[in-house]
Formats: structure tokens, C-alpha cells, sequence
């Protein structure tokens, strides 16, 4: 990823006037709304190591001090294309770009978060209460897809149990990585900070923002930053 200061002697030093990001062709999007591609061929296994940390708070925010442990679960699962559908039997092939089974469904299901919360494909990252700075390393195969999830001041298995349909007037709500599966059908997960916040130019493969309020605007993706690398 590729970001400019538009102002003459670094002006306000937020980096994120012009967020460009580079893909091969034929790869999934650079938007969090899209799939994120596992690197290597299918046959390969590749390591992938999730670092979670406070996300630096936007200059106009009237949130608290930034968090200084996981207040909830985030991670990730396996889903068949780049908006995210996935099945709904056992087993997933995004390799082939098919499924094993006839059923497939598609965020703006009704019954597409307790699907993936259900889903022998899910991995749990980080769970509620750990500090930040805490690093997981999950192996998938090459080429697969993934979206991620986060579940604000609860778990996987409270949300499938208590609120099976995302309500977002029901709790625990779940929040995912495409857009049309949240309550509120906007966008939770995103590779650039809320504005006029610093962002550094170097670092790992990607750095996803995550804003756990429901109906929330640019400045508040200032919830966490997981930070992604490959091998």
C-alpha cells in the first residue's frame, strides 16, 4: 500500500490523502469488503501471523483512551468468492471457486452470521481480554479466500446462540469484513485509519482498521488495528 501527504513539508503528517494499493491482476480487491487472497499455489501452506493493537484515535474523538485489551473476538474464516459467500454445508473448495455442497449464502442472508459463526472454517484470533500486542499464527492453503469477523463484547458461540440474525438492536452483534452482512450494511473493516491520524509507511503486508459502533462514520475506525503478514 502506497500512502501521500498532498502538503507541502509533510503538512499534517497523516499519510492518508491519496491510499493507493497495488494487487497483481486478477486478484481479489484491495477493499476489506473484498475477500483477502491467501498467496502461493493451492497445494501450499502458508503461515500468517495477525498482530491485534489499539488503533491510534482520530483528533476530534470524544471515544476513550485508546483500548488496551481485546473487548470482544475477532478472526477470521474460508468463503468461496471475493464477496464473501460462503457454504452452507461442511466443507469449502474456494480453490476451484466451488463448494462441496448445493447450499451456498451470501451476506444480506438472513442466515449468513450464525452460517459463519457455525463454520468448521472459522478461526478465533484474538478472544475477549487479551492485551494488545498479542500475535496469532493460523496455516491455511494457498489461494484460499478468507473475510473476517468481529464480535464487539462477546463471542462466537453467544452470538449464533443469542442472535442468530444480526439484529443490530439485539447483543452480541457480529460485524464482518463484507458490508452487506452487518446489522447496519456499512462498512466495519477497512485498510486506512480515520482521518488526520497518522499512519506509518512501512510496516506489514496490510493493516486492517476495525470500528465496533454500529452506524459509525470515517472517524471511527479507532477501534483496533490488526496488522496481517504472510510466511
Amino acid at each position: 500500500m502506497l500512502h501521500w501527504e498532498d502538503l507541502l513539508n509533510l503538512g499534517d503528517s497523516d499519510f492518508n490523502d491519496v491510499v493507493m494499493s497495488v494487487i497483481p491482476a486478477g486478484e481479489s480487491g484491495a477493499e476489506a469488503s473484498e475477500a483477502v487472497r491467501v498467496p502461493a499455489g493451492k497445494n501450499a501452506q502458508v503461515d500468517l501471523s495477525f498482530t491485534v493493537n489499539a488503533a491510534k484515535r482520530a483528533h476530534d474523538s470524544d471515544a476513550d483512551q485508546p483500548r488496551d485489551n481485546v473487548g470482544g473476538e475477532i478472526g477470521l474464516f474460508e468463503v468461496l468468492d471475493s464477496h464473501g459467500t460462503i457454504s452452507s454445508g461442511s466443507t469449502v473448495d474456494n480453490t476451484a471457486g466451488s463448494n462441496s455442497s448445493s447450499g451456498t449464502v451470501a451476506p444480506g442472508n438472513d442466515a449468513y452470521a450464525v452460517t459463519v459463526l457455525n463454520s468448521p472454517t472459522r478461526r478465533m484470533l484474538f478472544s475477549d481480554g487479551q492485551p494488545v500486542g498479542t500475535t496469532q499464527t493460523v496455516q491455511l492453503s494457498g489461494s484460499s479466500l478468507i473475510g473476517f469477523y468481529y464480535i464487539p463484547n462477546g463471542t462466537a458461540a453467544q452470538a449464533a446462540s443469542s442472535n442468530p440474525d444480526n439484529s443490530a438492536s439485539d447483543e452480541p452483534f457480529s460485524l464482518f469484513s463484507f458490508d452487506a452482512a452487518n446489522p447496519d450494511g456499512r462498512d466495519h473493516f477497512r485498510w486506512f485509519g480515520p482521518e488526520r491520524v497518522a499512519e506509518s509507511a512501512t510496516g506489514p503486508f496490510a493493516q486492517m482498521h476495525i470500528m465496533d459502533k454500529l452506524f459509525g462514520g470515517d472517524d471511527d475506525f479507532d477501534d483496533f488495528l490488526v496488522s496481517l503478514r504472510f510466511g
